[in-house]
């Protein structure tokens, strides 16, 4: 029977400062890229229902080259793991409707989302750990502005899918360190057709507070994609922002409230962000487009609708 020796890449540092080592190598900032927690077992969770397609991903923004001195036998390396296992994994989670909002039962979707999450959290029971949520929502239903069933507000479902899939985060988690970052990305034509027919789509009820849930920290967003259009040659463009930039790059004013420009992949209609299902910042989008003399009308509307009016 062999043994291996750990080797030190830290030998004079106590725990407590390889902990702020690590915690330093694990920051999520602006410049930092996430990387797939593929140290863990499965992953990668892809659910398809009906209505919807719903990926599962953890991820991190740690140092994979630490991590890989698992392999050589650096303690460091064990101890980043369990450290970054424990402390600074992120869920990210992309849903994508595409089917029809009027034949959707939010009850049934949610039954099937709590079936397959029971069983992920029995295999993996880390997942409840992890306090970090960043959620993506696709919104291209193919029957376009039709209210949802019972004639609940159609912001209201992605608002619901929200609450059932954080589920998997302990509810300790959640109180003490629960961070939960919502992106609606709703599709132009959609917007379209709201404003035309004088339909709403119900972003004031998308953006309201996860008001049964007691997460600490819950950031909404609701964006409209980009409208592309064809030049006389023939080339596809897009109707752009003031201010360029990709989608998610938004600084909020100094007092938590103010104005943004919508920005890169979309335009920003609203941001809100709430602590202890309380608004503590607000940021709203910009109804005007490059180029135009006056508010456009299909942003200005989604805008109101952000406003509940």
């Amino acid at each position: 029977m062999t043994t291996t020796t750990s080797r030190l890449l830290l030998p004079y540092l106590p725990p407590e400062l390889r902990n702020e080592v690590y915690s330093y190598l694990s920051k999520h900032d602006a410049n930092s890229t996430t990387s797939m927690a593929q140290f863990l077992p499965s992953p990668l969770k892809h659910y398809e229902c009906k209505h919807t397609s719903v990926k599962i991903t953890p991820v991190h923004y740690g140092c994979t080259s630490l991590l890989a001195l698992q392999e050589h036998h650096f303690l460091e390396g064990h101890e980043y793991y369990t450290w970054l296992k424990n402390n600074a994994l992120e869920i990210q989670i992309s849903i994508v409707f595409r089917h029809r909002v009027n034949t959707f039962a939010q009850a049934d979707w949610n039954r099937k989302i709590e079936s397959h999450l029971r069983k992920l959290l029995k295999q993996h029971e880390w997942l409840s750990k992890v306090a970090r949520y960043d959620v993506l929502i696709h919104w291209e239903p193919s029957d376009g502005m039709l209210r949802s069933r019972k004639k609940k507000a159609t912001g209201q479902i992605p608002r619901d899918m929200v609450k059932t899939l954080t589920m998997l985060m302990d509810e300790k988690v959640k109180r003490e360190h629960g961070c939960v970052k919502v992106k609606l990305l709703l599709a132009h034509r959609i917007a379209v057709e709201h404003v035309l027919h004088g339909t709403k789509f119900g972003l004031g009820w998308f953006a309201m507070a996860l008001s049964d849930d007691d997460i600490k920290e819950v950031v909404t967003e609701a964006w409209k994609t980009q409208h592309l259009v064809v030049t006389r040659h023939g080339v596809l463009g897009s109707i752009s922002a003031l201010v360029p930039e990709k989608i998610g790059k938004i600084s909020a004013s100094k007092n938590g409230y103010g104005r943004e420009i919508a920005v890169g992949a979309g335009h920003l209609l609203m941001k809100k962000t709430f602590r202890a299902n309380e608004v503590v910042g607000a940021v709203w989008g910009d109804a005007q487009i490059e180029g135009s003399s006056g508010p456009d009308p299909i942003l200005f509307q989604m805008i109101e609708d952000c406003l509940g009016k």
